[in-house]
């Protein structure tokens, strides 16, 4: 009778222990078809398309002009793959040379990987005027401040920085020439080789 008994209540127990570990074997066989689900899904891939439309930065627009540069620059045909900056800048008093010759600094400081600097001088009609400036890295003269507008600037100074794959990554606006912009451009160049979407060499007229 004894026996007996407890057989009859091991059987129950049994079976609960039995469906226990079916559960904890689909449990954890759902657990490992969702990582690999997941691990496909969130996987980066080095492509451009994966940018969402409203960061990307619009380009220059045609018809302005240019100094130091056989012609109008492309965000998205020469500078691709590039890191850009880009300072828009009216260029009316002695105080903004100094935001000229930091512009000039940077990309000295990067003249041996795809960055590129430029100028928008807001306002400013002929070469002659941009003469009197010492640039040189390339500048485009914004006389009706059509390209200042189609960026989104609404205050001087202002410095954007584009990404490799031409969206706006960062805008900063006064007292700009304080932030250490050099970090910055280090880390979009990292990400864009992680990524691959690094131009093989600088642009170069």
């Amino acid at each position: 009778m004894g026996p007996l008994f407890r057989r009859k209540h091991s059987l129950p127990e049994s079976e609960y222990t039995r469906s226990r570990t079916r559960g904890a074997l689909l449990f954890a066989l759902a657990v490992a078809v969702f990582t690999v689900f997941a691990g496909f899904l969130f996987r980066v891939k080095p492509e451009t398309e994966q940018v969402l439309r409203q960061y990307l930065a619009p380009d220059f627009p045609g018809g302005h002009t240019w100094v130091n540069s056989p012609g109008c620059l492309s965000l998205f045909q020469e500078l691709r793959g590039h890191v850009v900056v880009i300072l828009f800048n009216s260029l009316t008093k002695l105080a903004d040379l100094q935001d000229v010759n930091r512009m000039e600094e940077i990309a000295s400081r990067f003249n041996d990987s795809p960055v590129a600097c430029i100028i928008v001088a807001v306002g400013m009609e002929s070469e002659e005027e941009a003469s009197r400036w010492p640039f040189r890295c390339p500048a485009v003269l914004d006389p009706d401040t059509s390209a200042t507008r189609l960026f989104g600037v609404n205050a001087l100074p202002a410095v954007l920085i584009i990404d490799s794959n031409g969206a706006i990554a960062a805008r900063y606006y006064e007292s700009w020439e304080r932030i250490p912009l050099e970090d910055l451009i280090r880390d979009l160049l990292n990400q864009a080789m992680a990524t691959r979407t690094i131009a093989p060499r600088r642009y170069a007229p």
